[in-house]
């Protein structure tokens, strides 16, 4: 059997299993231990997936605090998020523990993004002829597919993805996806690109002259037309950008396959830490599931199947792009729902003539949003228009900034009229 090696990232696993774990905390000092409780079902869930596919390698790669080497390239990359969450920092050493315990391996690295130490390990095993699934919800990770060789599955969207899909959304096969978003930029991670140029427009690009952006700036140099006249103008910023949106593969990480290998499940030792958790809950009833047996499972079993009982809709696929309709969505676990819609409206050119070309937009509570970040969050919450109008209306009332009227058509455009001030009454 050829080596298989399965990639999982930690840390968005992680974070995962902060905001949606159940709020359980430590009788004897009040510390919080739904987080690592979630991550634990979450690793072992997949773990039980993963043996209709068994992988002979494995290995959690965790981002490790502080600055990366893309801070010194761009100070402000990522500027626009918060600090990580003082609670997360204490649960994940209890989460490499677990992950010791279900016979997988860690990895982490100062200055280094768990994105490029994936990439790395990725790379070292296509090279060497081993397959590669990577578990992530990072749309980075789609520069590493290669069909055959390096799959991504997608915990969040519960779909694989391959290169159809990654062509479907920048417009440019895997090797490309770097330059796309080196041109278009990427708000989640505060990196800049080409101002008013999108995903659209640079897959447009890219995939005309079919090269990295160092070949493209070395085509606009002696070009002409537009294209080559607005590369020309960011030059600084497209090499800037692609430094911060390529992920490394060399990464001084790997130092042979036996520190990957997969070891037995040891659950003992997860008894042990869920004792030291004081985990209100026995471990059959935690998990759902027998452990003695857990070791035999049938090969033909769907790969998929640990997602199945997420889905609102069973049997229903998720598109992997946003749709229009209405939505609601929350921002903090238990918190209030928040009204949502995604519509479609023309795409102008400058001078306001349509170019017969439709794009999304997204509103949540009334306030322009990215649709493509937001559907993630909205796919799987949607609501009739009545509910949506029932919630704005509820948001106009609380004299919230950017309530917007009822609307009857998904497609018309947002108005744009401020909300009138009162008038005084008359002496």
């Amino acid at each position: 059997m050829s080596d298989h090696l399965l990639l999982i990232d930690a840390s968005g696993l992680a974070y995962r299993a902060l905001y949606t774990g159940p709020k359980f905390e430590r009788p004897s000092d009040g510390a919080a231990i739904g987080g690592v409780l979630a991550f634990i079902k979450i690793v072992w869930k997949l773990l039980g997936a993963a043996r209709s596919d068994m992988p002979t390698h494995a290995c959690a790669v965790f981002d490790l605090p502080g600055p990366t080497f893309r801070h010194k390239l761009f100070p402000d990359y990522k500027g626009n998020r918060g600090p990580r969450p003082t609670k997360l920092r204490g649960e994940f050493s209890l989460m490499m523990e677990a992950i010791r315990a279900f016979g997988f391996h860690h990895a982490g690295m100062s200055g280094y993004e768990a994105d490029d130490i994936i990439a790395t390990l990725a790379h070292v095993a296509d090279r060497d002829g081993a397959r590669v699934t990577i578990v992530s919800s990072d749309k980075d990770m789609m520069q590493l597919v290669r069909k055959g060789c390096v799959e991504i599955v997608d915990p969040r969207r519960k779909a694989r993805i391959t290169e159809d899909d990654v062509l479907k959304k920048f417009g440019v096969l895997p090797e490309y996806v770097a330059d796309v978003q080196a041109l278009a930029g990427d708000p989640v991670d505060n990196i800049p690109g080409i101002p008013g140029l999108g995903l659209t427009g640079a897959g447009r690009i890219i995939g005309q002259h079919g090269c990295h952006v160092e070949g493209l700036i070395t085509w606009a140099k002696t070009a002409t037309g537009n294209d080559a006249a607005l590369i020309r103008k960011h030059v600084d910023a497209i090499e800037l950008c692609a430094g911060l949106t390529r992920l490394k593969t060399d990464v001084p990480v790997f130092t042979g396959w036996d520190q990957l290998t997969v070891t037995p499940t040891r659950i003992e030792e997860i008894e042990a830490l869920l004792t030291r958790l004081e985990c209100p809950m026995k471990l059959d009833a935690l998990f759902k599931i027998n452990f003695e047996t857990a070791r035999e499972v049938s090969a033909d079993v769907d790969p998929l199947e640990w997602w199945k009982e997420e889905i609102d809709f069973p049997g229903q696929k998720i598109p992997l792009e946003p749709q229009c309709g209405f939505y609601e969505r929350r921002y903090v676990k238990d918190g209030p729902w928040v009204p949502a819609r995604i519509f479609a409206v023309p795409v102008r050119d400058p001078v306001q003539a349509s170019l017969g070309k439709m794009t999304m937009r997204c509103e949540v509570g009334g306030e322009p949003k990215d649709a493509v970040q937001e559907w993630d969050a909205l796919c799987s919450h949607p609501i009739s228009q009545g509910r949506y109008n029932d919630m704005m209306a509820k948001v106009h009332r609380q004299g919230r900034r950017g309530f917007h009227k009822p609307v009857d058509l998904l497609s018309a455009p947002a108005p744009t009229n401020p909300r009138p001030k009162q008038r005084k009454a008359k002496r």
